[in-house]
């Protein structure tokens, strides 16, 4: 997934907005000397909900499937380790200001909000090959892409025909897509992408997400961005590091 228009990239797995408008993407990143985290397969996560309702599932699993990022908004430009930039579509029904904030924090444990904080939390349903800990470094662009799809279980066997294809092509341009998850926009209950970029500058992020993009990566988003429900809004926020 990926999106925007004159931006640059968010993810869907599957498709964004291209021109944020329309577009999204995925990836996998693994630093020189880091150790490689590994995730459960496609066929596993989708196995989730077959294994619920036989009872089968255990602790382990729990603990990846509950496995939650917050993001923190904040009205001030005294908080926060990333500058916030909202791109919203579609023009004259959704605005940036429905997800109020200057600078953002990423969340990764279970950290109270400080009081001014606007907080969004978001729950995995569909993980890519990629750790949560891909978020953990504060030196990259971060970019989330919140949507509706037109049916979730329709979405969800999309992501997992593509989502180890998608995330390891974007993975070749130093950009991790770490798969779908749960989340309550402005506009109710929705889905929500991950991508993080190898890079701390915003231009160069929008670089990798949309210059010279394999026509495999096109296709799927073109596939995944007929999944969603384009009337209803959509946002994609940009976190640059400060």
């Amino acid at each position: 997934m990926r999106s925007t228009s004159s931006s640059a990239a968010a993810i869907s797995l599957l498709a964004g907005i291209l021109a944020l408008q329309e577009c999204v993407y995925g990836g996998i990143v693994v630093e020189a000397g880091m150790t490689p985290v590994a995730c459960p397969s496609l066929t596993e996560v989708h196995s989730e909900r077959s294994r619920q309702r036989e009872g089968k599932i255990t602790d382990e699993d729990k603990e990846e499937m509950s496995m939650d990022v917050r993001i923190d908004l904040y009205p001030n430009r005294a908080t926060g380790a990333y500058t916030l930039d909202v791109i919203a579509r579609p023009e004259g029904l959704a605005s940036p200001t429905d997800l109020p904030g200057q600078l953002a924090d990423l969340i990764l444990d279970d950290t109270s909000p400080r009081g001014e904080a606007h907080s969004i939390s978001f729950t995995r349903a569909v993980p890519s090959p990629c750790s949560l800990a891909t978020l953990a470094p504060r030196e990259r662009v971060v970019m989330t892409y919140l949507y509706h799809p037109l049916d979730e279980d329709t979405l969800f066997a999309f992501d997992a025909r593509i989502t180890e294809e998608y995330t390891a092509l974007y993975a070749a341009r130093g950009v991790s897509y770490l798969g779908t998850f749960r989340v309550v926009g402005p506009d109710g209950p929705c889905l929500a992408d991950f991508m993080v970029f190898e890079t701390a500058s915003r231009a160069e992020a929008e670089r990798l997400g949309e210059e010279d993009l394999p026509a495999r990566i096109v296709a799927i988003e073109d596939e995944c961005r007929a999944l969603q429900d384009r009337e209803r809004r959509r946002y994609v926020l940009w976190l640059i590091p400060r």
